[in-house]
């Protein structure tokens, strides 16, 4: 009983090898099978990443069709309405105008340059303070604003400093 296993391996292992030796030989198919041509991409998937037919694969793409048919032709220049330092995160009630107020002040701070700070009024006058700031001092000024408004005590400070 115990080499019944092994019959069985051998005699797999033993078509297998046929199977495979035929496969060399280049062993005519069956009747009734066809080859799909070689061209044919529903027999395997693409090697390289799609690219739709319209786009030559030869020659020089065309900047329109690298563009997305963009026109690239200069016209006026772009103008960028400057961001705010500070936002706040809920505008209604006595913690909303408490974080209006602080949210302004910082924004009109011109050490607070491209800090991205939230301003959130949370339970009982606090003020929750997160965000991004550019450097040190910035995330300083930003509590020593928010103190100044609420009281000390009253914020809680986790703005990053960006380059630590």
């Amino acid at each position: 009983m115990k080499s019944v296993p092994y019959i069985v391996a051998a005699l797999l292992a033993a078509g297998a090898t046929q199977q495979v030796l035929a496969q060399q030989q280049g062993e005519p198919q069956q009747q009734g099978q066809q080859q799909a041509p070689a061209d044919d991409l529903s027999t395997e998937a693409p090697t390289v990443p799609y690219v739709p037919p319209w786009i030559p694969k030869d020659e020089a793409v065309p900047a329109s069709h690298r563009e997305g048919g963009r026109n690239l032709v200069p016209g006026e220049p772009l103008t960028y309405v400057p961001e705010p330092a500070a936002t706040a995160s809920r505008t209604t009630g006595m913690d909303g105008e408490l974080a209006v107020g602080i949210a302004q002040e910082i924004s009109a701070d011109p050490a607070m340059k491209d800090a991205k700070i939230t301003v959130q009024p949370i339970e009982d006058n606090k003020i929750l303070l997160s965000g991004n700031a550019q450097n040190r001092e910035q995330v300083q000024r930003a509590a020593e604003i928010a103190t100044a408004h609420a009281g000390k005590g009253m914020v809680v400070n986790t703005v990053l400093d960006i380059k630590t």
